[in-house]
């Protein structure tokens, strides 16, 4: 059962966005997922975008990405539930839709109708998603 469309986002530090306002994403600095990250449709987007040569940092995990880009390092790509949460960051551009993932449960195909099912979407995966237009 799809829980959510989890979309992604471009993000930095706020005291590097302002020192690179106007400067093409393909020339910031750039924290690269790494590891099992690398097979995500988001960085399979991002490296078609982005040369690889532009990384200063390669980090395996979500909030490892969160805490470089936090210091001011470069600009990063992260699930928006994570950039949107962090008052620190600024989201330069969202990601394409080709950047976002569903968020799957899994359930008999018998039990995906059932109310108790219908009620396992927390509110906090709402701001995953894009906003309705």
């Amino acid at each position: 059962m799809r829980l959510v469309r989890m979309d992604s986002g471009i993000y930095a530090a706020a005291s590097y966005a302002t020192r690179h306002a106007g400067t093409p994403l393909a020339e910031l600095a750039w924290i690269f997922p790494n590891g099992a990250l690398e097979t995500a449709p988001a960085t399979r987007w991002l490296s078609t975008r982005v040369s690889p040569d532009r990384a200063v940092a390669k980090i395996d995990t979500f909030l490892g990405m969160v805490a470089v880009a936090r210091e001011g390092l470069g600009a990063t790509l992260l699930p928006r539930l994570l950039g949107e949460a962090d008052a620190s960051l600024k989201q330069l551009a969202p990601a394409s839709e080709k950047a976002a993932v569903d968020v799957r449960i899994l359930t008999h195909p018998n039990q995906e109708e059932r109310r108790a099912h219908r009620g396992i979407r927390p509110p906090y995966l709402q701001r995953c998603s894009r906003p309705k237009k």
